[in-house]
């Protein structure tokens, strides 16, 4: 999380779920300063709760008048199903080679750069229709907070390895996900809590989103296995 007179964003990551994004909200007000954009990104898996997060985190800055907020979902650069049908690729939409990496670059600079002096058009995937809308959504040049949200943000290999810089210091997954043990524990703790009570809970798999490659008839996955201990402990 940085001020726009930086070249890129950096990814908030490695806490607590419960963390508050109170906690989150009032650092980013600490940090914001009348003359420049402060950006902040939260980058995770499908359906773990980044766009619930930031749209909490959204509700809490506006409550101050004198900031204003935007949000960027990674989702707008999702290429049109045009485009998938014809590169083949449109039973592997959502993959990392079904985004255009290269428009999410250029809009990002435009978006983090010093003296802001327009707005700028950014685009929108809408669910119900399953596309993205260009130019949908307008950032206003007086914006002082900006969220990116997104899931291959920090993915190794490839175009994406522009953003490795931004890593944090835990381990990775392939998918450039952080492998964040306790987050299953929270997570567990506070479904037991306030869902299931007495009922019991199963563990199917750790989440680790990591290829299986065989190998002699084996697939040796040592990051999975290490991880493993550390996730049910």
């Amino acid at each position: 999380m940085i001020n726009s007179d930086h070249q890129l964003p950096i990814i908030n990551k490695g806490e607590r779920s419960e963390v508050c994004i109170a906690e989150r909200a009032a650092i980013i007000l600490e940090q914001t300063t009348s003359d420049g954009r402060l950006v902040s990104a939260i980058v995770g898996p499908p359906r773990s709760g980044k766009s619930t997060a930031i749209d909490a985190l959204k509700v809490l800055l506006a409550q101050n008048r004198e900031i204003k907020v935007q949000v960027v979902p990674m989702d707008g650069f999702h290429y049109d199903n045009a485009i998938l049908e014809q590169l083949g690729m449109t039973q592997t939409k959502g993959a990392p080679e079904t985004f255009d990496v290269g428009g999410l670059d250029a809009v990002l600079k435009r978006l983090i750069a010093k003296n802001q002096t327009e707005s700028i058009a950014v685009p929108v995937f809408d669910r119900s229709s399953d596309i993205p809308f260009k130019s949908a959504r307008l950032i206003d040049k007086k914006t002082t907070v900006l969220l990116i949200e997104g899931n291959l943000l920090l993915l190794k290999g490839g175009p994406w390895s522009y953003y490795e810089s931004f890593t944090g210091p835990l381990p990775t997954n392939q998918m450039g996900w952080e492998v964040y043990p306790q987050g299953l524990s929270d997570f567990l703790v506070r479904t037991a809590k306030n869902i299931t009570a007495d009922l019991p809970l199963y563990i199917t798999e750790n989440g680790m989103a990591n290829a299986d490659v065989l190998h002699k008839g084996q697939v040796a996955d040592a990051a999975r296995i290490e991880s493993a201990p550390a996730s049910y402990a």
